[in-house]
């Protein structure tokens, strides 16, 4: 998850893996995809860029503090509010989620496609992922470019992770679900949700509710033209990568049509997703394919 904070404006955006959060944060950004934050500063404030570090990014639409990852119970306290770092008071919360069983057929493209350092537990010992040699044995690897390989190896990929909840261990490192995979109450804890001010789809983002919100938050008509603008230019250069990492070895998902993946799906292999992510389709009253 990446928390984004506005300070000058006073809002928080919440971005989840394969939910368009590289997308809106290029839109931010004033980028679009493919850069190497092309005048952008960064700045961390810890040793390295993930929570509780922290970085800075300057010079684009909006200035902003970023953090990485979870925010954990662990150190939160409803009565000191000592995590003011990343959930400061008096700010607008905007939380922006993508359609669950969607998102999960790019997690599934998302595996396949991370080459190198990219890959969940990529060792440079092995030139291989943590989860590469499960996915060999058990047919998640499409072997031709047809939809119906590709539906099957899916369901393999569910199967895997969903049903059977397969884990294990790599150089003392434990794997269980993929990062892009994670739920949304996995990231934020059930108690925090309730703070949460504006729960918008990805849809609604292209359809300008985030920059309606935005200008209830006083945020100048200039700026909020120029995101409307990097927005739809970053919904164009994403909505073609069809879950592209690169160059060579891509399965490239070949049809826009989601559902097509769950169709022929064993229940109980669906019921198993539905039961996983149940918090988030009640959040989010996404309905089943």
């Amino acid at each position: 998850m990446l928390n984004l904070m506005v300070d000058e404006y006073k809002f928080q955006l919440f971005l989840f893996e394969k939910m368009g959060s590289r997308s809106i944060e290029d839109a931010i950004n004033n980028l679009v995809g493919n850069h190497e934050w092309e005048g952008i500063t960064r700045r961390y404030f810890g040793d390295n860029e993930y929570h509780p570090g922290g970085m800075s990014q300057e010079n684009g639409i909006f200035n902003y503090k970023q953090y990485d990852g979870r925010i954990q119970e662990d150190y939160l306290d409803l009565d000191n509010r000592p995590y003011e770092t990343v959930w400061p008071k008096d700010y607008k919360r905007i939380l922006i989620y993508r359609n669950t069983y969607h998102r999960l057929v790019s997690s599934f493209y998302n595996a396949l496609n991370a080459r190198g350092k990219d890959k969940e537990g990529w060792s440079d010992e092995y030139g291989r992922g943590a989860w590469d040699v499960f996915y060999e044995e058990e047919g998640v690897i499409p072997t031709s470019d047809d939809l119906e390989t590709h539906i099957d190896c899916f369901h393999n990929f569910c199967n895997i992770h969903f049903y059977n909840e397969l884990t294990h261990w790599v150089d003392g490192v434990f794997y269980g679900k993929l990062g892009h995979m994670s739920a949304i109450w996995e990231q934020i804890p059930r108690f925090l949700i309730k703070e949460v001010d504006y729960i918008i789809s990805l849809d609604e983002v292209n359809n300008n509710k985030l920059i309606d919100i935005l200008e209830k938050q006083g945020v100048p008509n200039q700026l909020l033209e120029e995101l409307t603008k990097s927005l739809y230019k970053n919904k164009e250069f994403y909505s073609k990568q069809k879950s592209k990492m690169g160059t060579t070895n891509q399965h490239l998902r070949s049809t826009n049509n989601y559902n097509e993946y769950y169709d022929t799906m064993d229940e109980k292999i669906f019921n198993a997703i539905t039961e996983f992510y149940k918090d988030d389709l009640e959040l989010t009253g996404i309905k089943s394919p």
